[in-house]
């Protein structure tokens, strides 16, 4: 299967093999932020998407600024608890807060990592809600080579992992 983040009309959508196209999330053009299934789950503008190893389907959901997560089943909600809304920075065991999520991709060990956008970040998600910063440092653009937060970024859009996830 492939999912798509239809930002614009604010959906989820599948292409089977075949070639058909199904919404399986949201109602086109009715954004919003509510957690539930099929067309009473709402989104605002979602632009990255990625299935994890488990099915799990994990969504940056950018104008909500949110991760979400949704089961095959077409159940979705705030990704396992593990993001948050709005913001730059965080306290020491908070949620993470991202602004401006773009695109997402998760590892084979199930971590997720994020270009969050707005933050000028690369941020990682761990199965428990613990977040890190792979690059960059929050609230702080630039485009500059270094190791963590002495790496700048100026809005990320893209994130993956290579075959290995290092």
């Amino acid at each position: 299967m492939v999912y798509v983040a239809d930002s614009w009309s604010s959906t989820i959508r599948q292409i089977t093999p075949a070639g058909v196209v199904t919404t399986i999330a949201g109602l086109a053009y009715n954004p919003g932020s509510a957690d539930g299934s099929g067309s009473s789950a709402r989104f605002n503008v979602p632009q990255g998407i990625a299935v994890s190893p488990d099915g799990l389907i994990y969504i940056a959901d950018t104008g909500n600024h949110t991760i979400r997560q949704m089961a095959l089943s077409g159940l979705c909600h705030d990704a396992r608890r593990r993001a948050g809304c709005g913001g730059q920075r965080r306290r020491h065991r908070q949620r993470p807060r991202f602004n401006t999520p773009t695109g997402i991709t998760v590892d084979p060990g199930g971590f997720l990592y994020v270009a969050d956008a707005g933050n000028e970040t690369i941020r990682g998600l761990n199965l428990y809600g613990v977040s890190f910063t792979v690059g960059g440092k929050a609230g702080v653009k630039g485009s500059a080579n270094g190791i963590g937060d002495a790496a700048r970024f100026d809005g990320p859009q893209g994130v993956a992992v290579d075959a290995a996830a290092t």
